[in-house]
């Protein structure tokens, strides 16, 4: 079980090196629209997260209930620092 609790946590980490590849990405553009930077790094979290939930609940290798409970901690604590991020970058642009 504490596998499937470690895993989880890496798997919702993994959420913050997304947002961070999307701002590199991003700060070689102009802001014309702060909404596409906001719906393109939402969209590639929630592709990973869905992927790796479906991965993990299909194929049973890890307890699913504590892998999924620590996945949605994990990308709740990276959504909190991708939002500070986000707004971070919007104010210096």
């Amino acid at each position: 079980m504490s596998g499937a609790v470690i895993w989880g946590l890496l798997a919702g980490l993994v959420t913050i090196g997304l947002s961070e590849a999307v701002l590199r990405f991003w700060q070689r553009r102009p802001l014309e629209a702060v909404w596409k930077l906001s719906l393109i790094g939402a969209l590639l979290r929630t592709v990973w997260i869905l992927s790796v939930l479906s991965v993990v609940l299909i194929s049973g290798l890890l307890d699913r209930a504590a892998f999924t409970l620590a996945l949605l901690a994990g990308y709740l604590m990276a959504q909190v620092v991708a939002g500070l991020r986000y707004g971070r970058f919007v104010g210096t642009k």
